[in-house]
């Protein structure tokens, strides 16, 4: 193997490679802020009771989901031009990365809603809760904590997405590693570079995400009959100023399990 390594190459630029990673931070943070408006803004369509809005919200979800997101970039930044519509590279890959991210946000958010039992909606009516009061003091602070982890895991893709702007001549992280590896002539330790800075910055928002799942959750408690309680397990309605009812499964402000 006539391969001599260099690894002075990295450590020399890596100030150039570090920025590379901030933008693509950047740029991934404004993509899935995108993302998570969008998704909540097609969950109520994604749930209408009207079956063309359902459908329509339908098509999005699945246009995106399925198509790869390469192809939906190049239909950003080279079709659209086409039909008067142009966008700069940073421009197209947030849109392409805003779609797609936002199609799979919706589909995390559906899935949290109707994670909670409809038995807890009903129980919400019957002690005189408003919908909105149903929405923010029951369904809300539950779904939340079902969402965490599906996110993240849509966050690091995302951030791992981003990586497709190179090819349209984006400057982020791959860019720059690209850049690097053309006037250095060194592959193997400029990629490598790359590779860790994306698995740091991965495993990073792993952690992160994982503490936001800890502190984020439903608080639960068990009541026992030495305490003149329930003996079952009890998911509060996650509220201190939800009413308390004896006799339609609630105790203590919360619905039992059973």
């Amino acid at each position: 193997m006539g391969y001599t390594f260099d690894w002075n190459v990295v450590w020399d630029n890596l100030g150039l490679l570090i920025s590379g990673a901030g933008t693509t931070l950047y740029l991934s943070a404004i993509a899935i802020a995108g993302a998570l408006v969008l998704g909540i803004a097609v969950v109520p369509l994604r749930t209408a009771k009207l079956a063309p809005v359902r459908w329509l919200a339908g098509a999005y979800i699945e246009t995106f989901r399925t198509v790869p997101l390469l192809v939906q970039l190049y239909i950003v930044y080279f079709a659209l031009p086409e039909l008067g519509i142009r966008l700069d590279s940073t421009q197209a890959g947030l849109v392409s990365l805003v779609l797609y991210s936002g199609a799979y946000c919706t589909e995390i958010f559906r899935a949290g809603i109707e994670s909670i039992p409809n038995g807890q909606l009903l129980a919400g009516q019957s002690i005189g809760l408003s919908r909105w009061q149903i929405f923010s003091k029951i369904v809300l602070p539950q779904a939340a904590r079902c969402v965490i982890a599906p996110l993240g895991n849509q966050f690091i893709e995302t951030v791992i997405g981003s990586s497709i702007i190179s090819v349209i001549g984006g400057v982020e992280l791959l860019q720059q590693g690209t850049q690097l590896e053309s006037r250095t002539y060194r592959p193997f330790e400029v990629f490598a570079a790359v590779a860790v800075i994306y698995l740091v910055v991965s495993q990073a928002l792993v952690h992160l995400f994982a503490l936001l799942d800890r502190l984020v959750g439903v608080r639960r408690r068990v009541y026992h009959l030495a305490d003149g309680s329930l003996d079952t397990p009890t998911v509060l309605l996650t509220s201190p100023d939800v009413p308390s009812i004896r006799g339609n499964g609630l105790e203590q402000g919360g619905v039992t399990d059973g």
